[in-house]
């Protein structure tokens, strides 16, 4: 009986994170004037197993777009017995874009800027899971779904905990053109496009009001 209800739990969290990616995907469009896209930081993908928060964000023009550019907090698995002398720390958050494929933020992955990248040691590959808690850097976004001129969706998991974590905390993102020296993709015109404001909590995709909509608000130009 205890099998069967857990069965149905992990059925219906499922049926609500497709729902919910669904429901933010189709509702993209152009922006009218008098509209921006919102985005509240810091981004908190807090909850239980495969936990997925979405966000929308705004790019007028995508081409040469490649890289995506984060600061986040607690990427890494902590210390537990059973991950003693693995590298599998780096295990815990993953990313996609408009519905692609699942890209790990790993130490494979993510490109860590100085002095967070030299702050680790073996059996670790990099510095998630190291002692550095807030890490910046860049992660390629080639590997999953494709941006497309206007409204588009990253979607952020919690992968799972080792006894301890329940989740982590993206405090910057950026879409850029070339990685680190880049152009942004947020910031080609003034009028439109991404306002990224401190304070707030996106809800996530598998809570009982899954699926906010980021508000509209300030000037923006009408050819948007």
């Amino acid at each position: 009986m205890q099998y069967r209800r857990r069965s149905l739990s992990a059925l219906l969290w499922g049926a609500l994170v497709l729902l919910g990616s669904w429901v933010l995907m189709t509702s993209s469009r152009k922006l009218q004037a008098g509209e921006e896209v919102v985005v509240k930081l810091p981004i908190e993908v807090i909850g239980p197993d495969s936990f997925v928060v979405a966000v929308e964000v705004f790019v007028s023009d995508t081409s040469g777009v490649d890289s995506m550019f984060l600061k986040a907090h607690n990427l890494g698995y902590k210390y537990v017995p059973e991950l003693d002398g693995s590298p599998n720390y780096d295990k815990k958050a993953s990313f996609r874009i408009n519905g692609g494929a699942w890209i790990p933020i790993d130490n494979a992955h993510f490109r860590a800027f100085y002095p967070e990248s030299k702050m680790y040691a073996p059996p670790l590959t990099g510095p998630i899971g190291g002692p550095y808690q807030t890490l910046r850097g860049m992660i390629s976004i080639r590997e999953t779904g494709k941006l497309k001129p206007g409204r588009n969706v990253i979607e952020f998991r919690f992968n799972g905990t080792e006894g301890i974590s329940s989740g982590y905390r993206v405090l910057e993102l950026d879409l850029r053109r070339g990685g680190r020296n880049g152009t942004s993709a947020f910031r080609e015109r003034a009028s439109c496009g991404m306002i990224l404001q401190h304070g707030g909590r996106p809800r996530g995709t598998t809570r009982r009001k899954p699926w906010p909509r980021a508000s509209g608000s300030g000037k923006a130009d009408a050819s948007c």
